[in-house]
This record gives C-alpha cells, sequence and structure tokens, in this order.
C-alpha cells in the first residue's frame, strides 16, 4: 500500500475514535433589571450535558414554583434551581447553582470546586463540567457575590434577586483600579469594603432598606492577560492586611481583597487573603460624576 493512501486511513480512523466534545450550555441574560444581569441556561442543553455524565434531571413544583432538580451521582441531597420562562423558552437560574453548592450538605470528603469566569468549570464530586460557551458566555457576578458575602459575613440568605445586596449608585465603581497578577486567567477576585459589610450585615433576608447611604464598594473580577481590574468609588484604595483587620477597620472605606481558590469546602467558597504592595492602590482612571 502506498504512503498517501496509508496515511488517510490512519486519518480517518483516528477521527472516528476521537471523542465527541461536550454540547454547549449557552447562557442568555435574565432581563430583570439591576445593576448586574444574571445568567439563565436552556433546559435542553442543560440535559444534553449532563445526562451522558449521570446526572438525572426533573422539573417539578415546589411550593407553587417551577424548580430543576439536579442529581449527581454520589451526592447525598440534589441541587434545586429555579426555572423561570422568558421568550417562551425554559430556562435554569445559573446563580441557584452555586447558592446550592454553599447550602446544601452533598456528601463528606465530597470535592466541589467553581473555577473561572465566563465559561466557569464545576466539579461536583466526580462529575466535571463547563457552563456558557465563548460566544454567550455565563456572567457569573452576583453567584461569586454571594459565595463571597457567605464566607466573609457569614450570610448564607439568598434573596430572588440577588442584585439587590449591591449598592446601584455608579459612583460605586467609577475609578478602575489595576493590578499585575502572576495567577492564571479566569482566577477570580472579590474586594469589599467594611461599609459595604456593616449595611450587609444589618439587612433583612431581601433588600438593603433606604438602600446603601454612601458608595460602599464591592466589586468581582478576573485575571486577564495577568492583569487584575477592580472597579471601586476612591481614586486611593486602602487595603487591610487581614480578615481580623477588616473586621475591626474604623475607617468604613477599608477593603478586604481575596483571591478564591475555586474550592467550596464545608458550604464556604475558600480564599486567601491578597495584600496589595504597599497596602494601597492608585486608579489608572476615574470617571467625573
Amino acid at each position: 500500500m502506498n504512503k498517501p493512501l496509508w496515511a488517510l486511513l490512519v486519518g480517518i480512523c483516528s477521527f472516528g475514535l476521537a471523542q465527541p466534545e461536550a454540547p454547549e450550555v449557552a447562557a442568555v441574560p435574565w432581563r430583570v433589571g439591576g445593576v448586574v444581569q444574571p445568567s439563565l441556561l436552556p433546559l435542553e442543553p442543560l440535559e444534553r450535558l449532563l445526562g451522558p455524565k449521570g446526572v438525572k434531571l426533573k422539573e417539578m413544583l415546589v411550593l407553587g414554583r417551577n424548580v430543576l432538580e439536579l442529581s449527581f451521582p454520589a451526592t447525598r441531597n440534589s441541587l434545586y434551581v429555579r426555572v423561570v420562562e422568558q421568550n417562551n423558552a425554559s430556562y435554569a437560574v445559573f446563580d441557584d447553582i452555586l447558592v446550592n453548592l454553599a447550602q446544601l450538605d452533598l456528601g463528606v470528603n465530597l470535592p466541589v470546586k467553581v473555577e473561572g469566569w465566563s465559561t466557569p468549570t464545576l466539579t461536583i464530586g466526580a462529575t466535571r463540567f463547563k457552563l456558557g460557551s465563548p460566544r454567550n458566555p455565563v456572567n457569573p457576578y452576583l453567584g461569586y457575590m454571594y459565595l463571597v458575602r457567605k464566607a466573609l459575613l457569614d450570610r448564607g440568605d439568598a434573596p430572588p434577586y440577588l442584585s439587590k445586596l449591591l449598592d446601584d449608585n455608579p459612583l460605586t465603581r467609577s475609578c478602575v483600579h489595576q493590578l499585575a497578577s502572576s495567577d492564571p486567567d479566569g482566577t477570580v477576585y472579590a474586594v469589599a469594603s467594611r461599609r459595604w459589610a456593616e449595611v450587609n450585615l444589618k439587612a433583612p433576608y431581601d433588600r438593603i432598606p433606604g438602600g446603601f447611604p454612601q458608595p460602599s464598594a464591592f466589586d468581582l473580577a478576573a485575571v486577564e492577560q495577568g492583569r487584575l481590574r477592580l472597579r471601586l468609588p476612591q481614586a486611593t484604595a486602602q487595603y487591610a492586611p487581614s480578615l481580623e483587620a477588616w473586621q475591626q477597620a474604623k475607617d468604613p472605606d477599608t477593603l478586604l481583597l481575596i483571591r478564591l481558590s475555586g474550592q467550596i469546602l464545608d458550604g464556604n467558597a475558600v480564599y486567601q487573603v491578597v495584600v496589595p504592595s504597599g497596602g494601597e492602590t492608585l486608579a489608572r482612571a476615574c470617571q467625573k460624576g
């Protein structure tokens, strides 16, 4: 057999043996308003992605609300995610998945991770999958905010619209601070002011009564090409050296910067406190109010 024909046959066989790519679950924005737009996941692509991995999906009615039950192999409890209608189609609420991962006992020594930003990878036991697509990414901002709020403030309650726990004053995000980072792209950071923490600690379950009295810094961002960009109210930002120092800070604008490892352990996101050089950063640019 001549070499060109042999090479062609080898190529055909290799193509036939190649593993098919996992189905994509393209996210769409949930048009509910708020300073951050949450994401929705179409049900059929979600089932095509998770079904072959042994995950059982079942729509049901719980307390008058449509929910999607997600039963992962070897987990102690199932996840329950809201199902909403938009443009005559049914979707699962992405944020609810992260809320469930921090609220439910899924099993002793069961690995649980959420890693990445626009197409995050989730690990639940032996099941590993990616949500979102390059063309239709997930916006994980509010889901990560819930994990940070629970870890830092021990507030495990989750109102229907997490965006209500953020300051919607544009001045809160008027200055861009940029930090160099050696972390891989997609590594998630969070920054929170003591004022944001105090208001949230006093807030009831589902809202901030009367809103935030002054711009209350909170932001999340992922490393991109060795850079981390945070949106803050002030041109100069001061950072606490530890969680304890932040909790005891008298200046309500004192910030805590943390890097999320992706792991969720005993219902809390695992993180490390990061202190920028000199304990402060200066804005690259500020928008005038």
